[in-house]
């Protein structure tokens, strides 16, 4: 939920970590400036990350999450604590390179606004205990994903309500 990110180091050196620790450093110059660019911090390498906004330090964190090539990427309520127009942007962003880059992100939130602007399908979860109650596609185009349109707010509500019926069933069964 928040960037973890060594404050004393530079971008470069954050995004650089994960390929330190699996041993393919020598790899960085030629990897690190590519992910830097694809999160839109190609001219912030040598800052040093307290010296950043939020929303680029949840880019370094992003970054350093894609340097090493993973095969999914995992997000716990990335954005939460960033405002409004920087959250939107971040979700675009981190859209946009799921499918540039063919990478399997998986996005838990509460936010069912952010569900249907970046997720392909959502998953609705039971409490007590955690299970699966739905999943379901969002079937959204993708210019319509800017959540000022009719669709966004159908697909929203649609989600909405299924939540809203699960919720009913448990209630019913306690």
């Amino acid at each position: 939920q928040s960037p973890s990110l060594f404050p004393w180091m530079s971008v470069w050196q954050n995004a650089e970590l994960g390929l330190r620790f699996s041993g393919r450093r020598s790899t960085a110059a030629h990897r690190i400036p590519q992910v830097l660019d694809l999160v839109e911090l190609g001219g912030f390498a040598d800052r040093n990350v307290q010296d950043l906004s939020g929303g680029q330090q949840q880019r370094v964190a992003l970054a350093r999450s894609l340097v090493p090539e993973p095969d999914m990427l995992l997000l716990d309520e990335p954005f939460s604590a960033l405002d409004t127009f920087t959250r939107r942007g971040l979700q675009q962003d981190v859209r946009r390179i799921s499918q540039k880059t063919k990478l399997t992100t998986i996005l838990v939130t509460h936010d069912v606004s952010e569900a249907v602007a970046m997720a392909d399908r959502v998953i609705l979860f039971r409490s007590d205990p955690g299970r699966v109650a739905t999943d379901t596609p969002i079937v959204l185009a993708e210019a319509d994903r800017a959540k000022a349109g009719k669709s966004f707010t159908d697909e929203v509500a649609r989600i909405e309500a299924l939540y809203a019926e699960i919720a009913g069933r448990a209630a019913h069964e306690a």
